[in-house]
């Protein structure tokens, strides 16, 4: 089998997955999530990343956390819960319509499937 046969097969095997409960999502390079806030009148602020496979010939295929570098994939929204959004809110200071965290663990597939509920599992120093 080819590199490409091989590193294809790995590919549609994780992306046939979605990541479970208790798994942790980092970006791929190591460097800081990026999660967005959108705010809108009478509502708390709904605070997500993303988590895709990257589509680079790699024997380390899995699921990560959009960083700055990889903005504009596609994949599955990583929505924090509620408790989590006060957490991060509470802890961190807003200044901007985007947060930085390094980790997220994923709590549950939402019913629909076609997004993660999270939670921040390391904080951005």
């Amino acid at each position: 089998m080819s590199d490409i046969q091989d590193w294809s097969k790995k590919f549609n095997a994780v992306i046939s997955e979605t990541p479970k409960e208790v798994d942790i999502l980092t970006t791929s390079s190591g460097d800081k999530a990026v999660l967005r806030i959108e705010l809108e009148a009478n509502t708390p602020p709904f605070i997500f990343g993303l988590a895709y496979v990257p589509e680079i010939l790699s024997d380390d295929v899995h699921w990560c956390l959009q960083s700055k570098d990889s903005w504009g994939q596609s994949g599955l929204k990583c929505i924090l819960l509620p408790r989590a959004r006060t957490q991060l809110l509470r802890k961190i200071k807003l200044d901007s319509d985007v947060v930085e965290v390094k980790s997220l663990r994923v709590i549950r597939v939402s019913k629909s499937g076609n997004s993660l509920l999270c939670e921040v599992e390391t904080y951005a120093e």
